[in-house]
């Protein structure tokens, strides 16, 4: 995204600049929300995906668990766990897209 709003003739502006860091921070904060709410986690969309896949006796087990859900995040997030797994998912697709 930095190499395409900067045209060839135009000269660097701070309002360029300042636009182009405006449109990178909401496209990661996009997909940091996209990975977040995929996580297959029950009060998020990720475990709605998941169960498609589940066969009943283990959706049955994975709907238990929503009650527990934002304690799970919580805690993961406690742990860094968010961290870790949002740098390992997010650093590729963010070479990818920009």
């Amino acid at each position: 995204l930095y190499n395409i709003l900067p045209l060839q003739g135009i000269q660097h502006s701070y309002g360029l600049y300042l636009t182009a860091s405006i449109l990178v921070s909401c496209v990661q904060i996009n997909l940091i929300l996209a990975i977040f709410n995929l996580f297959p986690i029950p009060p998020l969309d990720g475990s709605r995906v998941l169960m498609n896949f589940l066969p009943p006796d283990l959706q049955s087990k994975l709907a238990r668990l929503e009650p527990y859900g934002f304690v799970i995040i919580l805690v993961l997030a406690y742990l860094g766990l968010f961290q870790f797994l949002f740098m390992w998912i997010l650093t590729p697709l963010m070479h990818l897209l920009l």
